[in-house]
């Protein structure tokens, strides 16, 4: 037996309504997802001072002359470099684009320096140093390395 004509019409309004609402249900859940999982909530970024450029525009930068640049130090056991970008991980670590730095002095930046990891196996390795805040150098740009002239923050 199928349903009468005037039955016909609050079917189709039901069907309609439950799709309706679904739809709306799954946009919400899409929307939540974007924003408590987006890969870049975990990241702060370098904001960079007036007049300076950001690590990875100097990377892409050809000229030599003295070079403004901001980004987050990390002074690790053979290298120091300036990151774009780092996560909010406890302690942080670089992402983003690296330069490597010369001729920083790190007793003129703010510097956190976590205490040593033990592994397992009873093995002890140093995590790197780290800026507190972003950090704007002045130097000579050249093939990745920033030969810096004075810390300006």
């Amino acid at each position: 037996m199928s349903p009468s004509k005037s039955a016909q019409p609050s079917i189709m309004k039901t069907i309609v309504a439950c799709v309706i609402a679904a739809a709306s249900a799954f946009a919400v859940a899409a929307l939540l997802f974007v924003v408590f999982f987006r890969s870049d909530s975990a990241t702060d970024n370098a904001k960079v001072a007036d007049d300076a450029i950001s690590v990875s525009d100097a990377l892409g930068s050809a000229d030599p002359s003295d070079t403004l640049i901001t980004g987050f130090v990390f002074i690790g056991e053979n290298r120091t470099i300036l990151c774009s970008a780092r996560n909010r991980d406890d302690p942080p670590f670089c992402e983003g684009s690296v330069i490597d730095l010369e001729n920083l002095d790190p007793t003129r930046i703010d510097l956190v320096v976590p205490e040593d990891v033990t592994s397992p196996e009873g093995s002890s390795r140093s995590q790197p140093a780290y800026s507190r805040n972003e950090v704007t150098v002045l130097g000579s740009y050249r093939f990745g390395t920033l030969t810096v002239r004075e810390l300006l923050g």
